[in-house]
């Protein structure tokens, strides 16, 4: 009888099976000269290459499995690295995006356009009277104002506001992209692949994730940097 093959990735699966049944698989194996656990291993394989897999839904597993740099990987398995690989690539690009954006704010032009929206908002369409009435001598950028609040050109004040609501949009973008990478790439490398490949590719896939966790690690600072606590639950956060 041949040698046993040896999987790096195995399961155990167990069933009943009628006697009949079971017969017959006995006696095709002693022909076949293979075991009865061999020759069904062949029957699924068999039958999940040419059957299940256009019954539901499942040649993008087969042809990634085909077409795989790691074709020693399982098909779900070299499916799902094909997959953390896309997405982290993708996030990569944004990440160093929002990154350098980030570091080009500097926290007190941003605390002092804070300050002026709010009292521009007060003074001009409140109409608050102590508002009305603040001096202020602020110098953001190629902008210098020196006088009372209320007197700020409204096109310089719709600038400030415009820009904050773009840090807005930028804060919520890195917190669903956060959100995303630990979803999709982290944990999915973490609890459905990572024992399930060789050294060789687990250590190019940490290697690009340590990456993107750094890469996080440098937002979230900066934005702490900036007032900005990317990880409190169920706040508002004000710009």
């Amino acid at each position: 009888m041949p040698r046993k093959k040896v999987f790096h990735n195995r399961a155990y699966i167990g069933f009943i099976l009628e006697g009949t049944y079971a017969d017959l698989l006995e006696k095709i194996a002693h022909k076949e000269g293979v075991s009865k656990s061999e020759l069904v291993r062949r029957v699924v394989i068999e039958w999940l290459e040419n059957e299940a897999k256009i019954k539901y839904g499942l040649e993008e597993v087969f042809t990634i499995a085909q077409t795989s740099d790691t074709p020693h990987l399982l098909p779900l398995t070299a499916k799902r690295v094909s997959e953390i690989e896309a997405t982290q690539k993708e996030m990569a690009k944004q990440l160093v995006e929002l990154k350098r954006y980030f570091e080009s704010i500097k926290p007190e032009e941003l605390k002092t356009m804070r300050s002026i929206v709010e009292l521009w908002r007060k003074a001009n369409e409140q109409y608050d009277y102590n508002a009305r009435r603040i001096t202020i001598d602020i110098n953001i950028g190629d902008f210098r104002f020196k006088g009372y609040v209320k007197d700020i050109p409204r096109e310089q004040y719709m600038m400030f506001a415009n820009k904050l609501v773009e840090l807005e949009e930028r804060v919520k973008q890195f917190r669903v992209l956060r959100g995303r990478f630990f979803k999709e790439v982290y944990y999915k490398y973490k609890y459905e692949v990572k024992d399930d490949i060789p050294y060789e590719e687990r250590q190019m896939l940490e290697s690009f994730i340590a990456r993107q966790l750094e890469l996080i690690d440098m937002v979230e600072r900066k934005l702490k940097e900036l007032g900005i606590d990317i990880k409190a639950k169920n706040k508002k956060q004000r710009f």
